[in-house]
């Protein structure tokens, strides 16, 4: 089984950017690669020991500028494109979540400050979108994504339609129980760290309200 999960990543790895493409078989999105698929794969390559493809992955979320929007990453790039180049301009906390899980398992397997430094940055991202309001329905969920760029009705929308609803309007159940165990898997890591006490009694009391 272990082989053919490492075979099935590597036929869809980019050979230069070490990204995953969604969908090889359709040509039409041939080079997209979604960054949920990309963050599951770096906790793949984790898995296989394959340590520096999943940093290589991670540190290209990270810094790419073309792939950066709103604080968050986009929903896809071009997997051949390095300087980051995207295909689908959303930014949804679910894959925000996978990124702050991957990070978390990299700092778990390597030790290194960087991965840990950048899961605290994406917990801190997505405790902004959790909803705060008393007495609200879905109070203490989290939202699907921030607000769009109030100079582009469309921006933030389903299906990029001014007239649809916005994803910091909508909860997704799926993504809260993806960003609950993100911040239950980082919050350990924090309990020795002084300078991170505040988030972690932040966390603690977002995990609570969920």
């Amino acid at each position: 089984q272990v082989e053919q999960l490492s075979r099935g990543v590597d036929l869809a790895t980019d050979g230069k950017t070490k990204l995953l493409a969604s969908h090889r078989s359709d040509t039409r999105l041939v080079t997209w690669g979604f960054s949920y698929d990309n963050f599951i794969g770096v906790m793949v390559r984790l898995l296989l020991g394959q340590t520096d493809i999943a940093q290589q992955v991670l540190k290209f979320y990270r810094e790419t500028r073309g792939i950066q929007k709103l604080g968050g990453v986009i929903t896809a790039a071009h997997v051949n494109d390095p300087m980051g180049r995207g295909a689908e301009w959303h930014v949804m906390n679910g894959p925000i979540a996978f990124q702050l899980l991957a990070e978390t398992h990299a700092f778990e397997e390597t030790g290194q400050r960087a991965h840990l430094d950048a899961a605290v940055d994406r917990a801190t991202f997505l405790l902004g979108m959790q909803n705060l309001t008393p007495g609200a329905f879905n109070a203490g969920g989290f939202r699907m994504g921030p607000k769009g760029d109030p100079k582009n009705p469309a921006d933030q929308r389903l299906q990029f339609e001014p007239k649809n609803a916005q994803w910091a309007d909508l909860y997704n159940t799926e993504h809260n129980n993806d960003i609950r165990r993100g911040l239950q898997l980082m919050l350990p890591h924090l309990k020795g760290e002084p300078k991170h006490q505040a988030l972690a009694k932040r966390i603690e009391r977002a995990i609570a309200a969920l």
